[in-house]
């Protein structure tokens, strides 16, 4: 190789960063000015970022949602709709599966489809949940 493709090599990683913060610096082009601002908002969460805050809510909040969800599924109404009652237990597994993500257990409720197994999968999380020491009903 000569000296020409060597210094080609080297130089065209420099030209294309150059011809990159050219194109940034434009103040006409608006998708540069969207570019700018979308790296600047991803360096300064990657600063801002704290390992040890929580990810995702509160506990607390998950177990509120779980036990009124759960009165919701295990003591349904008589006028609802199939969709209704399908839109609800989808919500409850959901809700179930954050609780369980947040107290880093394994499910499959978003995998499974509906049936037999997703609703043995359901009640192996609820049980999962209580001896975790969640309290999945409220007590009258």
């Amino acid at each position: 190789m000569g000296p020409w493709v060597i210094l080609l090599f080297l130089a065209t990683p420099v030209l294309l960063t150059a011809r990159l913060v050219n194109l940034l610096a434009d103040p006409e082009a608006s998708w540069s000015r969207s570019i700018y601002h979308a790296v600047r908002r991803y360096v300064r969460a990657l600063r801002s970022y704290d390992p040890t805050l929580p990810v995702g809510r509160p506990i607390q909040q998950i177990a509120l949602d779980v036990r009124r969800l759960g009165r919701q599924v295990r003591h349904p109404d008589d006028g609802r709709s199939a969709a209704r009652l399908t839109a609800l237990l989808r919500s409850y597994d959901a809700v179930l599966g954050e609780a369980c993500a947040a107290l880093g257990y394994p499910q499959l409720l978003g995998v499974l489809p509906p049936g037999p197994e997703l609703d043995h999968e359901r009640e192996r999380v609820e049980h999962l949940l209580s001896r975790a020491g969640l309290v999945l009903e409220e007590t009258p």
